[in-house]
């Protein structure tokens, strides 16, 4: 075997074994230690795992085992810096770096028809009595409204797009929508329509945001 062979096949099997951990979707501190363990054993690095889904599904379930034991991690910060404001005491523990953010849109079209008798004035000449009655058609669609990195820190969701730049409370949110690939947000206010954060990891976005908007609560 090649040098690059080998170095496959030891990523191969912490991979494996990371897998098999993580088979409840959890990761406790002794199987956490125990993969540290084996990636010194087998001579990688962070380095040699990072392009590998494992690794951050790995990361994943770390930082998730911390915030249910009511712990609150903090991300590294990164070589060039988030374009996030954070405010005092407040931690950042992930960011999905290219999310697609999706609003809903409503239109409003009248549909109907008129009905009536004509009435002869004079030859050639019609009066028309009728009436039209007209009913609201409301359809609703979700559109792509913009792209960029979602913030998830210990009190806010923070987004950053190139024309969309908000962050959101976790107290002023109403509910969490868990999907495949990512969640929905609905504010509380009575104007407020669902917000929806494409984050490739819906599970775990979604019980992210779920357990820190709890320890956030007063």
């Amino acid at each position: 075997m090649t040098e690059d062979e080998q170095r496959r096949a030891r990523i191969a099997g912490w991979c494996g074994a990371a897998d098999s951990f993580l088979e409840d979707q959890l990761l406790s501190k002794d199987e956490d230690a125990a993969l540290v363990g084996l990636m010194n054993r087998l001579g990688l690095s962070a380095g040699d795992l990072a392009q590998e889904e494992t690794l951050t599904r790995v990361a994943h379930a770390a930082i998730l085992r911390d915030v249910l034991e009511g712990n609150l991690p903090e991300l590294p910060p990164p070589q060039q810096p988030w374009p996030f404001n954070l405010q005092r005491s407040e931690k950042l523990v992930w960011v999905f770096p290219h999310v697609s953010y999706y609003t809903e849109h409503s239109s409003r079209a009248y549909v109907g028809g008129s009905h009536g008798v004509s009435l002869r004035v004079m030859k050639g000449v019609y009066y028309r009595v009728g009436a039209f009655k007209a009913n609201p058609v409301v359809t609703t669609e979700t559109r792509l409204t913009d792209s960029g990195p979602l913030g998830v820190t210990t009190k806010h969701l923070y987004f950053h797009g190139s024309s969309k730049i908000f962050r959101v409370p976790y107290a002023k949110v109403v509910s969490f929508t868990p999907y495949s690939d990512g969640i929905g947000v609905v504010r509380d206010a009575q104007s407020a329509k669902p917000q929806t954060f494409e984050t490739g990891d819906g599970w775990f976005a979604y019980n992210l945001v779920v357990n820190l908007a709890k320890l956030a609560q007063p």
